[in-house]
């Protein structure tokens, strides 16, 4: 069974997390306003390598964590080699494509997960897990499409995208059969 974080929560851990703003003269003045209003913020220098960072965090949680049947608690024990070679799969497609993230990301990544609440699952989990069309393409999908373009091997990426892939054609088809398409 799958288990997600309230509302009330993630809203919480949310406003707990400080917010990135680019940085340049117009970010400085968001950034005022986001401190002004209690909410933490930093600039950075390269937003994409924020997003990157993300990326590394929600897609090996989202993608293994479907393919697994697992959620967070899971993935960060009995699964955590796959998870942290997700997220270095991650971190090579976007130091490829010119966004080097910190050296440390799978570190980071993994320590976040520690952090999460044992149950917590993505909505692509959630998705997968009742049959509804998941973010797969945008997320597993897309990782292994841009390693592929720049000649970066994604092996778990691509294992986890395969084992997903039957699951969510069968899920698009049933949304257009019940829409009439």
């Amino acid at each position: 069974m799958y288990h997600s974080m309230s509302a009330e929560q993630e809203a919480k851990s949310a406003l707990n997390r400080p917010v990135p703003v680019p940085s340049a003269p117009k970010a400085d003045g968001a950034k005022k306003v986001l401190d002004g209003a209690g909410v933490r913020a930093w600039a950075n220098e390269d937003i994409w390598v924020e997003l990157w960072k993300k990326v590394a965090f929600v897609a090996p949680q989202g993608g293994l964590g479907a393919a697994v049947d697992a959620p967070i608690g899971g993935l960060r024990t009995t699964y955590r080699d796959a998870y942290a070679a997700m997220v270095a799969e991650v971190a090579a497609v976007a130091d490829a494509q010119g966004c080097p993230v910190d050296h440390d990301v799978v570190a980071e990544v993994l320590a976040m997960a520690d952090s999460q609440p044992a149950e917590a699952t993505t909505s692509m989990q959630r998705d997968v897990a009742t049959g509804l069309p998941s973010e797969l393409d945008a997320q597993v999908m897309a990782i292994s499409r841009a390693g592929d373009e720049v000649g970066v091997p994604t092996p778990v990426f691509d294992v986890v995208g395969a084992v997903l892939a039957p699951r969510e054609a069968a899920a698009r088809e049933e949304a257009a059969a019940r829409a009439g398409r």
